[in-house]
């Protein structure tokens, strides 16, 4: 439906373009740089740091010249079910070949003994992910992002062109119009949209005034909105080099010419490329708009990272002031421990801003291709034609399906907690006893544990001991002592205080131990940094005279009330 005579004349017409405007597009890229686009670096390439030539568009979506592309790309064994083999040399015969090629080789991959569509068929569902083989393949790490990139089976060659770029370049790299009439270099100023020629002010008088473009279309040079009037946005068919991509085959997903659409690709359902685009356009919208939501949040992400990095760089400073000021009095004797100190600083400052990196460097690579593949979407969207647009179509659609399947990357489990505690014991050097101790941990009152087995064979006149473990927000137990442990044990009758001692063991736990005086009721109280740790235990103590024994018994019975642990004693009673 679309291969009738008219189509062909139009683009038989358009393809005959005036001899000064073609030689103009084929040599337009030798020519100097105007000033305005020499510091152009969106025109320049990255790895020869000139102007792009050729430019080929990578998976990633950066663009590189052609030929630096070729020493860059490199051929790798790759582990393949068979089934993906079998699918990836579907979709390559479908792109490289006719579909009568692409039959014969599904035929001959499904062995002798099968026939036709339906052997082909047989034998792909008979293929098992688990069936492994080595498959050759090219690929390319991109040096602007260090991706690896899988190239197609003809390599770079095989590559999208950038149309878009290419167009920007003759842009930039365009030389003031002369008249295509005059036999001198006469500078144009109006341009018959009909004829396809540029006019000098002369020439435009006159061609106005002839009976045969009288009623052309003049348009004047100075008012064309844009500078891409005036050059041909026109893409042609590698295989039929004189025709103009103007199909798009809705079964390969590939620009058309009409020869290619009338025989590979005979059989397939073809669009013209304006309603393809319009298609294609709508998807991208609705895609960039979940990939600018993720750009948005790893930038988030990104600033919290630095603010965090700049509270672990104040931390750090603060402590090395205070580690300074506590050895200013030990000038020679702690001169070595302060070097120690600071040496400790140094290590965990380096360990907690190496894990930050790590997650900097994560978060700006996601923030860095979320980024690039809105702006090279955008770009296509805004200034692309319909046939620059459908060229990367399929890089693009792959590129931010992969951005939305990037997995969210966890928050830092890094903590800016670094405190200097100078009452606690360091060991002695020169035989002076030191002081000061680096720890990152701080212990966090709700999740210390209080170990009550010592409160088992709790009786009267007997110490009694019990552990309690002081932990962190993460629940590790702090590595050192020094914190403020108070614990209050109460005679519930009288209300009366019974002492507790109190004794730092100095790696994180602390033993309580009391002599109750008494039988009865008891409620304790354990405060850390004068705040109440989550147990509190009511400690029930009962004697019981059992007459005619003199073998004292004892038996435990606990009682699962919500933090309340009931002891019952049966013990020997003597009587004076």
């Amino acid at each position: 439906m679309f291969h009738n005579s008219d189509s062909r004349q139009s683009l038989d017409q358009q393809n005959s373009s005036p001899k000064r405007l073609s030689e103009t597009s084929q040599s337009i890229i030798s020519r100097k740089c105007r000033t305005q686009s020499s510091n152009d670096s969106s025109l320049k390439c990255s790895i020869c740091k000139r102007f792009i030539v050729e430019p080929r568009v990578l998976p990633c979506l950066h663009t590189f010249c052609t030929r630096c592309l070729l020493p860059l790309a490199k051929q790798i064994m790759r582990e393949n079910s068979l089934a993906d083999l079998h699918s990836t040399s579907s979709r390559g015969s479908h792109t490289h070949k006719s579909c009568s090629d692409h039959k014969s080789d599904c035929d001959n991959f499904s062995g002798s003994n099968s026939s036709g569509a339906s052997s082909c068929e047989n034998d792909k569902n008979s293929l098992t992910s688990e069936q492994q083989v080595s498959k050759p393949v090219q690929v390319i790490v991109c040096p602007e992002c260090n991706s690896e990139n899988v190239l197609p089976v003809l390599g770079v060659l095989e590559l999208p062109l950038h149309y878009l770029l290419r167009s920007k370049m003759i842009v930039a790299f365009q030389q003031p119009a002369t008249c295509d009439l005059c036999t001198g270099e006469v500078v144009a100023t109006s341009r018959c949209e009909d004829c396809q020629v540029t006019l000098c002010t002369f020439c435009s008088e006159a061609h106005q005034r002839q009976r045969e473009s009288l009623l052309h279309e003049v348009i004047s040079l100075q008012d064309a909105a844009d500078a891409n009037a005036l050059i041909p946005r026109q893409a042609f068919c590698k295989i039929h080099t004189k025709r103009e991509l103007r199909l798009f085959c809705l079964v390969c997903n590939i620009l058309v010419c009409r020869d290619c659409c009338m025989d590979e690709h005979r059989s397939h359902a073809c669009d013209t490329a304006a309603k393809a685009a319009r298609q294609f356009s709508t998807a991208l919208k609705e895609a960039i708009k979940k990939v600018q939501v993720l750009a948005k949040e790893a930038s988030l992400s990104l600033s919290r990272l630095q603010n965090l990095e700049h509270r672990i760089q104040l931390k750090c400073t603060d402590v090395e002031k205070e580690i300074d000021k506590f050895t200013e009095s030990y000038k020679e004797a702690v001169e070595q421990h302060r070097q120690f100190l600071k040496r400790e600083v140094t290590q965990v400052r380096q360990n907690k801003l190496a894990a930050l990196k790590l997650c900097h460097e994560i978060l700006q690579t996601r923030s860095n291709q979320t980024n690039q593949v809105v702006m090279f979407t955008q770009d296509i969207l805004n200034e692309g034609s319909d046939i620059e647009l459908l060229s990367v179509v399929n890089l693009v659609l792959n590129r931010l399906k992969w951005c939305e399947d990037i997995p969210p990357i966890a928050a830092s489990k890094v903590s800016d907690c670094l405190l200097f505690l100078p009452e606690e014991k360091a060991g002695v050097v020169d035989s002076h006893q030191m002081y000061g101790v680096i720890t990152t941990q701080s212990v966090s009152p709700y999740h210390c544990v209080l170990q009550t087995e010592g409160l088992l064979n709790c009786r009267q006149y007997r110490k009694a001991e019990f552990v309690l473990k002081t932990n962190d927000c993460d629940k590790q137990q702090i590595c050192h002592g020094g914190e403020k442990v108070n614990a209050e044990l109460r005679s519930r009758d009288s209300q009366r205080l019974i002492p507790v001692h109190v004794s730092d063991c100095g790696d994180g736990t602390y033993i309580l131990s009391f002599v109750p005086d008494s039988a009865g009721n008891l409620t304790l109280a354990v405060t850390v940094k004068d705040k109440n740790i989550q147990v509190t235990a009511d400690v029930v103590m009962v004697t019981w005279d059992i007459q005619g024994k003199d073998i004292g018994l004892a038996a435990a019975i606990f009682c699962t009330i919500p933090n309340v642990l009931v002891i019952l004693f049966v013990n020997k009673m003597f009587s004076f």
